[in-house]
């Protein structure tokens, strides 16, 4: 989960999966070009939008359009080559 600039994950380092670490690198960058104040007003707008079109907690969350950028990104062989991995998976 992305708190501004910090990325906080459950439990420890070494549980770190590269490609959780690479999704919310890629929603720090969406922050950066948003603005950390509108990045979070549309994606909890979206979230709220979405959870009142489909009724529930997953399909609210993958249909937010921010989220989606993320999974389709986090597998694009460029961003993976472009984005650190944590010290204990590199």
């Amino acid at each position: 989960m992305v708190v501004g600039r910090m990325i906080l994950f459950k439990g420890g380092a070494n549980e770190i999966a590269p490609a959780l670490f690479r999704h919310e690198l890629i929603h720090q960058e969406q922050i950066d070009r948003h603005g950390i104040m509108r990045f979070y007003l549309i994606y909890s707008r979206d979230y709220l939008a979405n959870l009142w079109r489909f009724g529930n907690h997953d399909a609210a969350y993958r249909n937010i359009p921010f989220e989606k950028e993320a999974y389709e990104r986090d597998r694009d062989k460029e961003v993976l080559q472009s984005l650190p991995l944590p010290d204990d998976h590199s």
